[in-house]
């Protein structure tokens, strides 16, 4: 599967940028904040890496030194695409709110427990709204978390 076209590249990285500040994160931190678009195998090697379990995933977030928001974040297209599909969305669509949800995670917002997970969806929410970009629901708290063997 190809990845996304430049055109869609440029708008994400747009989005990125003001979904960044629509969370709060400090312009010169926003500048930091790296997306790269991999493949399954790529994502999964990533989450084997860093998390210690392999699974193909369809974002994954690296916070930076500190909690101002910069970080890198790994954004899997073909499970993107697949989502979106899913959710009847445009891939650029599923893309932004799986950014958000990377960008909330820099900040330390987390979902393991439902309050937490309601807290952090209420500022995707908020960003998401702003980029006009229909939220999908969620299902943050919901589930147990895995934890790492």
């Amino acid at each position: 599967m190809a990845g996304p076209s430049r055109e869609q590249r440029r708008e994400l990285a747009r989005r990125t940028r003001r979904a960044a500040r629509g969370l709060g994160i400090h312009p010169e931190a926003a500048g930091d904040i790296v997306v790269r678009i991999c493949d399954a195998e790529a994502i999964a090697d990533l989450k084997e890496q860093f998390f210690g379990w392999r699974e193909h995933t369809d974002v994954l977030s690296f916070p930076g030194p500190g909690t101002d928001g910069r970080g890198d974040i790994a954004l899997c297209w073909p499970v993107c695409c697949e989502q979106a599909r899913r959710h009847r969305v445009p891939a650029l669509h599923e893309a932004s709110i799986l950014v958000v949800h990377a960008l909330a995670h820099l900040l330390g917002h987390d979902h393991r427990r439902r309050e937490m997970g309601r807290r952090m969806h209420k500022a995707e929410r908020r960003v998401l709204r702003k980029l006009r970009v229909p939220d999908l629901p969620r299902s943050y708290g919901l589930r147990p978390v895995r934890e790492a063997p």
